[in-house]
């Protein structure tokens, strides 16, 4: 389901997941909405391919919008306490941000990568020790 909020060149598109309502993300009502996009201001602290870290002015709540791909795994914390990362302008991703100076930390954590890591040692453990079973049973037998 998509929020559309004033479609427009400094607008933004958010998409809702089924499992939650238009709560969740504020106030949608475009008559209402002012969507100032200069009401949040940011510094860089640290940008990678799945890390970012800003510190952030915002003189009014609003979205803080990056142009990246949203996979599932994505997760954001506003402060130290989570803050859910919503899926925005079709491929990227946005973070509601209240008003006043905070920080904010998007990361990407996919449990599935980390239950296969889990998996895959796991296996490969287990593959170890019935090889080392196998040479073991094998040594002292004549040939």
């Amino acid at each position: 389901m998509l929020a559309v909020q004033n479609i427009g060149p400094s607008k933004l598109i958010i998409e809702v997941p089924d499992d939650k309502n238009y709560s969740a993300i504020g106030n949608f009502d475009a008559s209402s909405t002012k969507n100032n996009p200069g009401a949040i201001q940011f510094v860089p602290e640290l940008v990678s391919a799945t890390n970012y870290r800003f510190s952030i002015t915002a003189t009014e709540p609003g979205y803080f919008f990056i142009a990246d791909s949203n996979y599932p795994g994505w997760r954001a914390t506003i402060d130290g306490k989570d803050a859910q990362v919503f899926s925005a302008q079709i491929l990227g991703k946005a973070v509601k941000i209240p008003k006043g100076k905070h920080e904010l930390h998007i990361f990407f954590r996919s449990e599935s990568f980390i239950v296969g890591l889990i998996v895959s040692i796991a296996s490969l453990l287990l593959i170890i020790g019935l090889m080392a079973k196998r040479m073991h049973s094998n040594t002292g037998k004549p040939a």
